[in-house]
């Protein structure tokens, strides 16, 4: 006889029920940015051995977040069918590939006992959903597709954030037996870390930075990975669209500041703000670990937020019909995420008269560093499910 449990009971009926809805889709050409022949692949380990042409997919399906601005916590407002349906789509049109199995699989080679990382964006955990969060719906979504075309173990995945904790209020909500790291809550493993470290400790990989780090009282401090992203071997990037009070806005790369480790214990990416964030940001990310691991980048734009004065309340955009974004966006490289999250910033706020914009010299320091000039171009299509 054989037996389904209830989480997956719930998923094979989302996944036929949105089989049925793929069918009534809509495909708009968006915007095709020009295309520069032969870009590399940011990411590093994956590449095809020479040269690939950077892609990114923008996916909105209106009936995945409908939220009515009162309603709390507000992720209850997202869909996780809907969401499903998304990355299920765009992890296929990311990798041009038709059928799910083979489009997950070339993503990367997975193989049994390898870790498989998650780093989400939870900058505002503590505000318990009122404000917003990578949701768990779309952790829950990714992990579907991990364990069921990857063939990846529950076990061999890890929901990651150093420099926060992980409250149960959010764990309760993921239907699979993953393990969190965050900070430890209890004096126990306070103590445990302090005398003997954890995952969120720093590992022997340091992270070089073009200026000194300084501390809380001018003190200098060296950088490391944490033990979690240092014993890595894929790790998959969900931040979230959202502007910043330093920054224009906090996408794929910022996201990173929750993987730090600094050689005094702390985890705070509160010595990288300041003059020097955006090199900062480059310098995180230029990691020759952290660059290889990195196999997928998926924005949760399902909410976003653009404003000032309502900082991280889900916030109704111009650009996208003065409606919530209700979108996924899809891309191998945080380089190219972020320019593209840029523009949605910059067009929002500009649109508002909200000037003049926040710094985003990251991404020309970025793009120099990396491709060895400051005008990367990559190719972006918008559907809209």
């Amino acid at each position: 006889m054989v037996t389904i449990n209830r989480r997956n009971f719930i998923f094979a009926l989302l996944a036929c029920l949105g089989a049925f809805r793929l069918k009534a889709s809509r495909a708009y050409p968006g915007e095709i940015k020009k295309t520069l022949d032969g870009l590399p692949n940011f990411s590093g380990r994956g590449s095809k051995g020479g040269k690939e042409e950077a892609r990114l997919i923008a996916l909105r399906l209106k009936r995945s977040f409908l939220w009515d601005g009162a309603t709390r916590p507000y992720v209850d407002s997202i869909s996780q069918e809907s969401v499903q349906e998304m990355i299920g789509e765009g992890i296929k049109r990311l990798t041009g590939m038709k059928e799910a199995r083979a489009a997950w699989r070339s993503l990367f080679s997975y193989h049994k006992g390898e870790r498989v990382l998650i780093k989400p964006n939870f900058n505002w955990m503590d505000c318990e959903f009122k404000k917003i969060i990578t949701s768990p719906q779309v952790v829950n979504g990714l992990i579907r597709g991990l364990t069921q075309y990857l063939g990846i173990k529950e076990k061999d995945i890890y929901l990651y954030d150093v420099s926060r904790t992980i409250p149960d209020f959010y764990r309760k909500k993921i239907f699979f037996n993953i393990h969190f790291v965050g900070l430890p809550v209890s004096t126990f493993q306070r103590g445990r870390r302090k005398f003997f470290g954890d995952l969120t400790s720093p590992s022997n990989k340091k992270i070089g930075t073009a200026f000194p780090v300084k501390g809380k009282d001018g003190e200098e401090l060296r950088c490391y990975l944490p033990r979690i992203v240092s014993s890595g071997d894929h790790l998959i990037n969900l931040p979230i669209l959202k502007a910043h009070p330093f920054l224009l806005f906090s996408g794929a790369m910022k996201n990173h500041f929750g993987s730090l480790s600094f050689e005094n214990g702390t985890t705070s990416p509160e010595p990288f703000h300041g003059n020097h964030i955006n090199q900062y940001i480059v310098d995180v990310n230029a990691h020759q670990h952290l660059a290889g691991i990195t196999r997928l980048v998926i924005c949760d734009a399902l909410a976003g937020t653009w404003s000032d004065d309502r900082f991280g309340d889900p916030e109704v955009f111009k650009t996208f019909g003065d409606a919530h974004p209700s979108s996924l966006f899809f891309s191998r490289d945080s380089l190219v995420m972020d320019l593209y999250l840029k523009e949605i910033v910059k067009k929002e706020r500009e649109s508002r008269g909200l000037l003049p914009l926040r710094s985003d010299g990251f991404l020309a320091l970025a793009q120099k560093i990396f491709f060895g000039h400051e005008s990367l171009t990559f190719k972006s299509r918008f559907i809209e499910l």
